[in-house]
């Protein structure tokens, strides 16, 4: 069967590629920390990320004192 001339297997070949990436994404945030999911879905940048990371660290450690 062609691929090529038919709309309908195109979505599905489509569907199936997409529910493997959703897959995969899916199982990334089973393994992420909240605040890694939460910067996910607002698609914040990773410098900005990483910053916020280590500020919340620094704060962890400077209540410990």
């Amino acid at each position: 069967m062609s691929l090529v001339g038919s709309r309908t297997s195109r979505l599905e070949l489509t569907a199936s590629r997409f529910g493997w990436v959703n897959a995969s994404y899916v199982y990334g945030l089973q393994i992420v920390r909240a605040h890694a999911r939460s910067a996910l879905g607002t698609m914040t940048p990773w410098d900005v990320f990483v910053k916020a990371v280590e500020n919340d660290h620094q704060k962890a450690l400077a209540a410990l004192e």
